[in-house]
């Protein structure tokens, strides 16, 4: 007898399928986690980038013009919660899926203001907390 039977090639078959469907589930796996990572470190810029500009801001103690609608002091940031933003309060649409929490406290040493920024995608539940402390009068 020569080549491959019925059974043989049913179970080469049951195999290969097999191997493929894990495969699949390996891939989808790996896709899934890599947009995972993407959005972790979109989250990340964000925070990094609200603490940065908060960095360069008067003090707290300076109080918040609203009517330029900029943001001329750390007082302006306390209670942010809202999609991405420029500076001038120009909403940056590509990040529209992320929400920015800003809340600013006394910090544990006197004369510094502890600043948490929290950066969230709802979609997918994910969420990047950055916190820093600044000396106020910085």
């Amino acid at each position: 007898m020569q080549g491959f039977g019925l059974a043989d090639a049913l179970l080469a078959t049951l195999l290969l399928g097999a191997a493929a469907l894990v495969l699949g589930t390996l891939a989808g796996t790996l896709i899934s986690r890599g947009a995972q990572a993407t959005l972790l470190l979109q989250a990340d810029g964000i925070a990094g980038a609200y603490l940065a500009a908060m960095a360069v801001q008067a003090p707290a103690s300076t109080p918040c013009n609203h009517e330029t609608g900029a943001f001329n002091s750390l007082a302006c940031f306390h209670g942010l919660d809202e999609p991405p933003h420029r500076h001038n309060r120009t909403p940056i649409t590509a990040l529209d899926a992320f929400r920015v929490q800003v809340t600013l406290a006394p910090g544990a040493l006197a004369a510094t203001t502890r600043i948490t920024v929290r950066v969230s995608h709802p979609q997918t539940g994910l969420v990047r907390e950055r916190t820093t402390v600044l000396r106020n009068g910085h």
